[in-house]
């Protein structure tokens, strides 16, 4: 994160504070206007984050609806709907976040090697729908779901289809700037 910052140490402790405060939730437009000046490619970053929090409800709501029509959790799990949303969208904060941050490695730290261990721990049904019901028509993601263990292909699934379904609500270069934190989601979630 240090990297990022243009301005001398005095400058960077209040952003470090700020980015502490800010876990869990969305930036206020306050503190995105503070932001964009001192972290490189700024203006960028903050306007793709933007877009990302208007349109964050509804692509983990489609995202939920989505998921659930093809993989039992109701039956499986007390309160699978909304403890599926609250996670994905923590997740999707936090990607969010190191996004504006250019930092992969403090999302992964931060988040993702944490709720790897809880949600392999979990014994998630199998699809209710054949595998041929698929919700992508690419034949490598279709084949990557297939190698998975039973339990990891619903995690690999919801964070693709998360991915995608920002893909569809953001425009290219905000998705381009998002897209190597979204996408790496379904990779270390599902992964070995």
């Amino acid at each position: 994160m240090e990297a990022l910052l243009q301005d001398s140490n005095v400058a960077r402790q209040p952003l470090f504070k700020d980015f502490k405060d800010a876990e869990g939730r969305h930036w206020t437009d306050q503190e995105t206007s503070q932001l964009s000046g001192l972290i490189e490619g700024g203006g960028n970053r903050v306007e793709a984050a933007k877009a990302c929090y208007r349109v964050e409800a509804e692509v983990v709501d489609a995202t939920v609806d989505a998921i659930f029509e093809v993989y039992p959790y109701r039956e499986h799990h007390k309160l699978s709907t909304d403890k599926c949303a609250r996670d994905i969208t923590n997740v999707s904060t936090y990607a969010i976040h190191a996004m504006l941050l250019d930092d992969p490695q403090w999302f992964k730290n931060k988040i993702l090697y944490w709720l790897k261990t809880i949600l392999q721990s979990f014994d998630f049904p199998a699809r209710s729908r054949p595998k041929e019901t698929l919700m992508f028509g690419d034949s490598s993601t279709t084949e990557t779901i297939n190698s998975l263990p039973p339990g990891r292909q619903s995690i690999f699934e919801t964070y693709h289809l998360l991915e995608e379904n920002y893909k569809k609500h953001l425009d290219s270069d905000q998705y381009e700037l998002f897209r190597p934190y979204i996408g790496m989601i379904k990779d270390i979630l599902a992964g070995e």
